[in-house]
């Protein structure tokens, strides 16, 4: 019995990936070595056709074309990392200069899923349109573009530090910086800058679930500027099991900001929702919200606390669910309302504990809502949304809505401060929370 628990174990052993071998491995454009990819010198010119289950690459500073990660799966990862001075893999034939700007690619296709692509180093809070280590761009005027195209069904991919980008277009239509229309589970997008496609930035369908999106600038959805063209900054249907949390949601147009169907069990919290200018009568569905013109579509368990949402002048940018089919416990409360004056909550919305100055406050019917007298950010002009000032106190909320974009606990001075930031505390920034966990409610 017991020879045959070893040779049992040695099987299973054996059928699993040998990470013990995986190898690091180097790109740089321009290489003209032997192209083993086994230092600088003799680097990879470009990411090879195959890539290796468990092996890490790391790309310097360049110019590389448009890439399929097609990789059969055995349950390891690939990572694709930007090659920084602190990390760069061997440090043979290595040169500062491929470690201190952009590797730029083309569009990228994944077919298959476990892969991290890490830029390593930019965006976030302070730094949300730059120093990015990797950028994925289109700068054609082509229909049907897709900066990150997932054309089937793809679990556990990661974006980390990654500008991806568009050129904005008038004429284009079907641009999306991220297609995920076929379903999967298991992504993370953080310390990215996703902007102007001519639809939306975001494109998810057919279960999609466990996502999560965090420290990112998404803006400038819908740049053809159509009305025969919906767009919105995330259009989310069968999506689940969502984190949206610290990021900023920039000039958004056509349908709305963040708008979902067949959608249960989302945490949108500590974000900030701005438009930089008046877009005029856009927007309908809402800053966050749903459609009405599928008998099926609904939104359930649905938290949104502690944003700001500034400047949304026009149309229906500020309003939180005001269409709608079907919704339930969505609850919205802590937010921070500056400058909108076309503020209004959906009837099966609960709120309650929210801050509103010229954000149409006097219609709104809330037993503990607090109306600012003022300006209340350290500097509107210059986009610091942080508070100059402690607000009333809102509700108190449990993990992991007791954090702020910069890490200060809320209600540590004992007030829990209404809208993004907390006002006060000591900031941890470069301290991302801990990646929440059961996200899925029975």
């Amino acid at each position: 019995m017991k020879k045959f628990s070893i040779i049992l174990a040695l099987l299973i052993l054996g059928a699993l990936p040998d990470l013990s071998m995986a190898a690091i491995r180097h790109v740089r454009a321009g290489a003209s070595g032997n192209g083993s990819g086994s230092d600088w010198t003799n680097a990879y010119p470009s990411l090879p056709a195959s890539l290796v289950r468990g092996d890490t690459y790391y790309v310097a500073d360049g110019s590389y074309s448009s890439y399929t990660f097609d990789d059969s799966q055995n349950g390891a990862w690939i990572y694709i990392k930007k090659a920084i001075a602190s990390d760069h893999g061997t440090s043979t034939g290595w040169q500062s200069a491929y470690g201190d700007g952009v590797a730029v690619f083309g569009p990228l296709k994944f077919t298959t899923g476990s892969y991290e692509m890490d830029g390593q180093v930019g965006g976030g809070p302070g730094r949300w349109t730059s120093g990015h280590g990797f950028k994925v761009q289109y700068t054609g005027t082509g229909n049907i573009v897709r900066i990150i195209n997932v054309p089937t069904k793809v679990s556990t991919l990661t974006f980390k530090h990654m500008e991806m980008a568009f050129n904005p277009c008038s004429s284009c239509t079907g641009q999306d910086v991220f297609y995920g229309i076929y379903g999967g589970s298991n992504w993370k997008f953080q310390y990215n800058w996703m902007h102007h496609p001519s639809r939306v930035v975001l494109y998810t369908m057919n279960e999609a679930t466990n996502i999560l999106i965090e420290y990112t600038l998404l803006e400038r959805s819908g740049t053809n500027g159509s009305s025969a063209q919906h767009s919105e900054i995330w259009s989310a249907r069968d999506t689940h099991d969502v984190t949206f949390r610290y990021n900023y949601v920039r000039d958004y147009r056509s349908t709305g900001g963040i708008i979902m169907g067949r959608a249960k069990n989302w945490n949108l919290y500590g974000n900030v929702f701005q438009w930089t200018v008046d877009f005029g009568s856009t927007s309908n569905n809402g800053a966050i919200g749903s459609w009405s013109s599928d008998s099926t579509y609904y939104a359930s368990n649905i938290k949104i606390h502690n944003n700001t949402f500034v400047g949304l002048r026009s149309g229906g940018a500020g309003r939180i669910f005001p269409i709608y089919k079907s919704i339930s416990n969505v609850v919205a409360s802590n937010n921070l309302w500056y400058d909108s004056p076309a503020t209004t909550f959906g009837g099966g919305v609960s709120h309650s504990h929210n801050w509103f100055k010229n954000s149409n406050e006097g219609n709104i019917s809330e037993s503990t809502k607090q109306v600012g007298g003022g300006d209340p950010f350290v500097s509107y002009s210059g986009k610091d949304f942080r508070l100059k000032a402690a607000t009333a106190a809102g509700s108190a909320l449990a993990s992991p809505f007791n954090l702020d974009v910069l890490g200060i606990t809320r209600g540590s001075d004992g007030t829990w401060d209404r809208g993004a930031y907390e006002f006060g505390g000591t900031a941890t920034t470069g301290t991302t929370p801990a990646a929440p966990t059961g996200l899925k409610v029975n």
